[in-house]
């Protein structure tokens, strides 16, 4: 199945290689790192450029307002963000767009030393 992923992450198998390179050494962090990238397949993240700048002004509007940004954001702004990213997002793979930073912090996070 890693294999199977690594070749699934086209461009980006280098990336999840580097990870795996990273982790050579670290017999927890390498079982960790391949269970991720083994099961990665099914997983991925919306992209939505229009609803990211839209909540970048919000976002700072508020903060700039109000001090703290979730809990002053209006409900009716969040309702339509949700709507927004349902109609206009498409999901991107994590296999193909993950970077070898992000995959080596989280794990490092996650494991520990």
């Amino acid at each position: 199945m890693l294999e199977e992923s690594l070749t699934l992450a086209g461009d980006n198998r280098h990336e999840l290689e580097k990870v795996l390179r990273h982790f050579q050494d670290s017999p927890d962090k390498l079982y960790a790192a391949k269970y991720l990238i083994r099961n990665m397949s099914s997983h991925g993240s919306k992209e939505c450029p229009r609803i990211d700048s839209a909540k970048s002004y919000i976002v700072h509007k508020y903060e700039m307002d109000k001090g703290s940004r979730a809990d002053t954001i209006p409900k009716y702004i969040l309702s339509e963000w949700r709507k927004e990213i349902e109609l206009t997002s498409e999901i991107e793979s994590d296999l193909t767009n993950i970077s070898a930073e992000y995959l080596i912090d989280n794990i490092e996070f996650a494991v520990g030393t």
